[in-house]
C-alpha cells in the first residue's frame, strides 16, 4: 500500500481532496468510486522519510526465499491440505519434518500468526517476500474454502517456472564456459604471444597482419586500463547484488534485449505468457477482474507494465478486455481471439490459462532451439579466432623466410 493524493467531486457537486491508501492508481480510483466520489486527479504521494523507513523495515522483516524454497513450501502444504489435514496440522507437520532451517522458521512464524487469528494469506504476506498476486490468489482461495486448490495452482506454477529456469541454467553452462575460455584465450594471446612476435616483424619492416594488430590493440587497452576495467566490473557486481539497482538494471536490460530481432519477440511472448498465467489464476480464484488485471500487470518490468496497466484502466472505463489487450500491441492475434471467446463464454480464467500454456510452449521450443545452436556457434567462433591467428602469423613468417632466403 502507498499514499495517493486525490481531487474529486461528490454526487452533490462538492469538491473533495485528500489522501488515500491504495495498491496503485487504479486501486485508488476504484476505492474513490466505491465511496461515491468522482476522481479527476489521482497522483502517488512522494515518500516521506518515515514512509521510506517503514517500507525498509517491512522488507527487512520478511524472508526472501529462493525459487526452489518457494516451490518446496507450497508443494508441502498442498500435499497435506489435499490429503485432508487442517491448515494448522499441515503447518505443524511440515515444521517437524522439514530439514531446511530457514523454511522451518517460516512455517513456525506462519503457524504462530494464524493461531492468533490471522488469515493464512495475511500471515504469509507479512512473513515471506511474495508478489501481491500470489497473496491475492491464496486469500481468494481461503475465503471461498478452496485453499488447497489455490496453493496447488501456485505450487504448479512455481514448479514449472523453477524447472524451466533449471533447464535454461543447464543449457547455458557450456556456452558460458566457452565464452570464458574465449576471453582467456584473447587475453593470453594479446598479452603474451602477439607482443613476442612484434619485434620479428618490425626488424624486417613487414606490416603486422590485421588480426595481430587488433589483438595488440586489445592487449594495450588491458595493460593501460586494467585497473579501471577491474573497478567497473567490481562496481557492476555490487550493483547486481543490490536489490533496487538489480531491479532497475533488469528492467533496462529487458528493454534493450527486446529491441533485438530474435530475442525481442521471444521476450514479449514470455511476458504475455506470465501475464496470462497470473490473470487466469486470479480470475479462477474469483478475484475481481480489475484487481486481477492490475495485479497481473505488476508482475512484469516497467517496460511492459505501463501498457498492461493501461489495459486495466481501459477495462475499468468500460472497454472489452480483448479490445484493450489488442491495443496494447503485446499479444498475438490468436491470443486475442481466445480471450474474446473466454469473455463471451464466461470462462475467461480457463481460456487465459490455456492461452498462457500455448505461449509458454512456443517460448520453450524457441529457447531450446536457440540454446541448442549457441554452443556450436561459439565453438566455431573460438576455432576461427585461434585458427585465423595461427594462419595469419604462419603466413607472415613464411613470407619473412622467403625474403631471408632471397
Amino acid at each position: 500500500m502507498q499514499p495517493f493524493h486525490y481531487k474529486a467531486y461528490s454526487a452533490d457537486g462538492n469538491h473533495h481532496k485528500g489522501l488515500i491508501e491504495a495498491r496503485d492508481e487504479i486501486d485508488a480510483n476504484q476505492k474513490l468510486l466505491g465511496s461515491g466520489l468522482r476522481p479527476y486527479a489521482v497522483q502517488a504521494s512522494k515518500s516521506t522519510g518515515s514512509t521510506f523507513l517503514k517500507r525498509l523495515r517491512d522488507s527487512e522483516s520478511r524472508q526472501k526465499l529462493s525459487s526452489k524454497e518457494l516451490t518446496k513450501l507450497f508443494d508441502s502444504l498442498f500435499i497435506l491440505l489435499d490429503s485432508g489435514f487442517t491448515l494448522d496440522e499441515s503447518l505443524l507437520l511440515v515444521q517437524q519434518i522439514e530439514s531446511n532451517t530457514k523454511l522451518v522458521g517460516v512455517f513456525s512464524k506462519i503457524r504462530s500468526s494464524t493461531s492468533q487469528g490471522a488469515d493464512f494469506a495475511d500471515a504469509l504476506e507479512k512473513i515471506v517476500e511474495l508478489h501481491p498476486s500470489t497473496c491475492a490468489i491464496i486469500g481468494a482461495g481461503e475465503a471461498s474454502g478452496n485453499l488447497a486448490s489455490a496453493i496447488g495452482n501456485i505450487a504448479r506454477q512455481q514448479g514449472e517456472r523453477s524447472h524451466f529456469q533449471n533447464e535454461i541454467l543447464s543449457a547455458v553452462t557450456y556456452p558460458i564456459f566457452l565464452v570464458c575460455l574465449l576471453l582467456i584465450v584473447l587475453v593470453l594471446l594479446s598479452l603474451n604471444l602477439v607482443p613476442a612476435l612484434v619485434p620479428i616483424f618490425e626488424s624486417s619492416d613487414t606490416e603486422l597482419p590485421l588480426l595481430m594488430n587488433l589483438l595488440l590493440g586489445f592487449g594495450e587497452m588491458i595493460s593501460s586500463y586494467g585497473t579501471i576495467i577491474s573497478t567497473v566490473l567490481l562496481c557492476a557486481c555490487i550493483v547486481c547484488i543490490n536489490g533496487t539497482a538489480r531491479t532497475w538494471l533488469k528492467s533496462n536490460l529487458f528493454f534493450i534485449l527486446k529491441q533485438l530481432p530474435l530475442l525481442g519477440p521471444l521476450l514479449q511472448r514470455a511476458t504475455a505468457a506470465r501475464y496470462l498465467t497470473t490473470l487466469g489464476a486470479l480470475t479462477e480464484s474469483n478475484v475481481n477482474l480489475i484487481e486481477s488485471l492490475s495485479l497481473s500487470a505488476s508482475v512484469h518490468g516497467q517496460s511492459e507494465e505501463s501498457k498492461l496497466r493501461d489495459v486495466a484502466r481501459f477495462v475499468s472505463e468500460g472497454k472489452k478486455l480483448h479490445t484493450a489487450l489488442a491495443e496494447s500491441g503485446i499479444f498475438d492475434g490468436y491470443i486475442i481471439s481466445m480471450i474474446s471467446i473466454g469473455e463471451e463464454s464466461n470462462s475467461l480464467g480457463k481460456m487465459a490459462t490455456r492461452a498462457a500454456v500455448l505461449l509458454e510452449n512456443r517460448v520453450k521450443e524457441t529457447t531450446h532451439r536457440v540454446l541448442g545452436a549457441l554452443s556450436p556457434a561459439l565453438t566455431i567462433v573460438l576455432g576461427l579466432l585461434v585458427g585465423g591467428l595461427v594462419l595469419s602469423v604462419m603466413t607472415a613468417l613464411l613470407e619473412l623466410n622467403e625474403v631471408a632466403i632471397r
